[in-house]
C-alpha cells in the first residue's frame, strides 16, 4: 500500500484512503502510549495514519480534529480511526472495500474486546492481544471507536458536527446521520481491540461536564431529525 501524490494511503490502483486519527496530547502517559502503539502498528500494516489535532485547548474536539483530516487529506476513503483501538488488518481493508462500493458508514468489526491496564501494557511490549481474555461487547453495539465513510458519504452527511466536544454522546449522534443521510450501516465480522486509559465519563473539571452535557443535549436533536436536511442542518455543512 502506497502513497499517492496528494499523501493519501492508497488501496489498489482505482481509488485513494486517508487513515485519520484525531490525537491532541493532553498529558495522560496512557493515551500516548496507546497512541504511539496504534499508529506504529497501522504503519506495520503497510498504512500511512495522518494523526490530526483539533486545533484547540479545551474539550478535545474529536469532530473538528475529523473535518481538518479531511480537509488537510482528501481521498475517496476515510478510515476515522482512534488512538486507541487495533482491528486486524484484513478487517480493516474488507471495511475500506465495502465504504467505496456503496454509501453509508462500515464499522470494521463486530466485537469490542476492552483491554485492562496490565494487558494493555503488555501489548505495548508487543504481546498478542487476540491470546488475551477480556470483557468483550458483542453484536456490533460498539459503533464509534472506528469508521470508514467514502467522501461521496461525507458529502451527503456534510461533515462531523464540531459542536460535540469532550466525552460522550457524538458516537450515537454521528451514527443515525450515516444512517439517515447514506443508508444503513455495515459491519465486517471479528474481532476490534480496546487499549486501556482512564475513561473520559470520569471527567471532573466542569469545563468537561458542561461538554458532556451540551453533548446529550445535542443527541436529542439528531434522535428528532428524520430527513437528511435536518441533519445537514445539524452538522453545519452544505453539500455539493
Amino acid at each position: 500500500m502506497g502513497n499517492d501524490s496528494d499523501g493519501a494511503g492508497a488501496v489498489g490502483p482505482s481509488y485513494s484512503v486517508s487513515v485519520i486519527v484525531p490525537w491532541r496530547d493532553k498529558g495522560d502517559p496512557c493515551r500516548l502510549d496507546n497512541f504511539q502503539y496504534v499508529t506504529r502498528n497501522l504503519w506495520a500494516q503497510g498504512w500511512y495514519p495522518f494523526d490530526v489535532s483539533d486545533g484547540d485547548d479545551g474539550p478535545f474536539n474529536r469532530s473538528r480534529a475529523f473535518n481538518r483530516g479531511r480537509a488537510a487529506y482528501p481521498a475517496d476513503v476515510y478510515v476515522w480511526h482512534e488512538a486507541d483501538m487495533i482491528v486486524p488488518p484484513e478487517q480493516l481493508e474488507r471495511a475500506i472495500e465495502m465504504a467505496h462500493e456503496a454509501p453509508g458508514v462500515v464499522v470494521p468489526f463486530t466485537e469490542y474486546h476492552m483491554l485492562n491496564p496490565e494487558q494493555s501494557a503488555a501489548v505495548h511490549g508487543l504481546a498478542d492481544p487476540t491470546l488475551m481474555g477480556c470483557n468483550v461487547i458483542a453484536g456490533g453495539q460498539s459503533i464509534g471507536a472506528v469508521g470508514v465513510t467514502s467522501e461521496a458519504t461525507m458529502q451527503l452527511v456534510g461533515q462531523w458536527d464540531e459542536s460535540f466536544a469532550g466525552w460522550g454522546f457524538d458516537d450515537n449522534a454521528m451514527f443515525h446521520a450515516f444512517t439517515v443521510c447514506a443508508g444503513e450501516p455495515r459491519w465486517v465480522d471479528g474481532p476490534g481491540y480496546h487499549l486501556w486509559h482512564p475513561s473520559g465519563a470520569g471527567a471532573t473539571t466542569e469545563t468537561e461536564q458542561n461538554a458532556t452535557r451540551a453533548n446529550q443535549a445535542r443527541l436529542q436533536k439528531y434522535q428528532d431529525a428524520a430527513s437528511p436536511e435536518q441533519i445537514r442542518d445539524l452538522t453545519g455543512a452544505v453539500t455539493g
